[in-house]
């Protein structure tokens, strides 16, 4: 594990020193005319109070917002093709992103129960593993590939541990939707424990004897 972080640092190492080089020779030192955005001052109420939003047009869906969208794309596009180094930066970032041969991920531990992703090169998401001891071998929890009957990819957006490391909080989202679903698993077999809780996007958080837990859960949307 310490070889797995080790590399991690030294990647992102080198990653920053090349475009700390590149954009302090370049970018940092020029001028540039960016797209107009336009300020609208729209007042929003919520009950009492009164906040003033000039952007939030940018956040309708029409014809002006996509035209914004694109013009900052093509500056961004026309800005950084003729940037020096850019093809040096590249393939050094491509060999580095070749050379991993798996990604160990988003450690968590509760006592000597050890848990974290992983992902082998060719998948497109990880899986849930956890090891009793830091010099146990891992083992499975959960692949959200086999999770569902499905040809959506599935993907574990987060996982929280019970404080006792005997179940674990998994939130699952379908079709990269970033709106997870929750399940309760047991860690040694992975088996759900409990309902599925629809639309808990973030980490819920455990009572201290593993009784239940808080979770914040989003509305339902609107089909229409």
């Amino acid at each position: 594990m310490e070889s797995i972080l080790k590399y991690n640092v030294d990647s992102m190492k080198i990653y920053g020193a090349v475009l700390i080089s590149i954009l302090g020779n370049s970018l940092c030192t020029a001028a540039f005319e960016y797209p107009e955005t336009p300020v609208k001052g729209e007042t929003i109420h919520y009950g009492p109070v009164s906040l003033n939003d000039p952007f939030i047009w940018l956040e309708e869906k029409n014809e002006e917002t996509k035209s914004w969208f694109e013009a900052q794309n093509t500056f961004t596009r026309e800005l950084i093709k003729d940037m020096p180094d850019r093809d040096v930066l590249y393939e050094r970032i491509k060999e580095i992103d070749e050379s991993k041969t798996v990604q160990i991920y988003s450690f968590g531990r509760r006592n000597e129960r050890y848990f974290h992703l992983k992902r082998e090169i060719g998948e497109e998401v990880g899986s849930l593993f956890y090891r009793d001891g830091i010099d146990s071998e891992s083992k499975l929890i959960l692949d959200p590939k086999n999770f569902a009957k499905s040809e959506v990819v599935h993907s574990i957006e987060y996982y929280s541990p019970s404080y006792d490391g005997k179940l674990v909080a998994v939130g699952i989202a379908a079709g990269g939707s970033e709106i997870p679903d929750l399940y309760i698993l047991e860690v040694t077999t992975g088996n759900v424990m409990e309902a599925l809780i629809p639309r808990v996007r973030s980490n819920p958080s455990w009572l201290q004897d593993g009784s239940g837990f808080y979770y914040s859960q989003l509305r339902a949307q609107d089909p229409n």
